[in-house]
């Protein structure tokens, strides 16, 4: 994939792993939440990101 597409085609192809997974997915990255208002038909495996969740990934990151 040449160029600029492959970014956007990880993540939808991630996103298809986690719908058939039955999972849902947070999306922390700003690539992610972007890529899911442009393709709304992921919206339904999306949970907001909360201040809790910040506050605890944040600690799981400075942990490793």
């Amino acid at each position: 994939m040449p160029g600029r597409a492959w970014p956007g085609e990880l993540v939808r192809q991630a996103l298809t792993d986690v719908r058939e997974s039955g999972l849902r997915v947070v999306p922390v990255c700003s690539y992610v939440g972007r890529y899911v208002r442009r393709h709304a038909e992921f919206a339904d495996l999306v949970d907001p990101a909360t201040p809790e969740l910040a506050s605890w990934l944040d600690r799981q990151l400075t942990a490793s």
